[in-house]
């Protein structure tokens, strides 16, 4: 899925109220990406972090208005984990929670320094209230142990979205934009080494880009979190779409020994 732009159908003067609160937001959380490198290089590129740059982001996740601003001020709010859990257990701002079961925050190691975002939960997920936990993260659970990874040893997953969608559908635009709010929080608040983000829609959001996971796959990624500084990005196939299509199993396998090499590279 290719996140589109769109504009919020609002008064003007609230659309252009809720575009710098949004721009305002968006600085905060580093969305300027800087140029990506290869896979292969693990060099520190060159990050211009200018006030021109940082406020030049488009408003891809501008609208709805009244339930982002308020995402926004609430994710400011947490201090920590726990606290971003609890205002996200809370929300109601969401239409996808009037279906879910509950809220879907997160599994592994909170210390870990490897972080992984996916799309959003499916029916196990939204059962057991943890993310990647039925086919697809069992198979995402393989890639990892290939590289010595793993959530009960040294990483830490969450969703872009929070809330299982009906029949296990791709999220809406809306529903990405309210939520990303409190997906940057958490990033912010859990400040990985490395961020791997797990198909186009986590790509797409993070990265604030409508390019296709083939083509972010790529390339190596930075984004700033305030008080952290770069974060290296990689980006991988979805679980789910490897299982449908295996013969891509071969370039997955790169991305992994990528991500192995980096993790070294950094003493991690």
């Amino acid at each position: 899925m290719q996140i589109e732009n769109y504009h919020a159908q609002s008064n003007p003067m609230d659309a252009k109220a809720a575009s710098r609160e949004l721009l305002s937001f968006w600085a905060e959380n580093g969305v300027s990406i800087p140029e990506a490198l290869p896979p292969k290089s693990i060099s520190e590129p060159k990050i211009n972090t200018s006030p021109t740059q940082q406020h030049s982001a488009p408003t891809k996740y501008a609208a709805p208005i009244d339930g982002q601003n308020l995402a926004i001020e609430l994710a400011k709010k947490a201090n920590n984990l726990a606290e971003l859990r609890e205002i996200l257990t809370e929300f109601d701002g969401c239409n996808l929670k009037k279906n879910a079961s509950q809220m879907v925050f997160s599994d592994g190691q909170s210390h870990a320094k490897i972080m992984i975002v996916g799309e959003a939960p499916g029916q196990e997920e939204d059962r057991a209230g943890k993310p990647f936990i039925g086919a697809a993260g069992k198979f995402l659970d393989q890639m990892l142990e290939e590289i010595g990874l793993s959530r009960e040893k040294n990483v830490y997953i969450t969703n872009t979205v929070n809330w299982r969608p009906p029949g296990n559908r791709i999220p809406t635009r809306d529903e990405i934009a309210i939520c990303l709010p409190f997906l940057m929080r958490h990033i912010e608040l859990k400040a990985p080494e490395i961020l791997i983000l797990v198909g186009t829609v986590a790509a797409n959001a993070v990265l604030n880009s409508s390019d296709g996971i083939t083509k972010l796959r790529k390339k190596m990624h930075k984004i700033e979190i305030a008080g952290k500084g770069p974060i290296d990005v990689i980006c991988l196939f979805h679980p789910s779409f490897l299982l449908r299509q295996p013969a891509q199993k071969s370039l997955a396998w790169k991305d992994l020994l990528t991500i192995e090499a980096q993790i070294k590279n950094m003493g991690l």
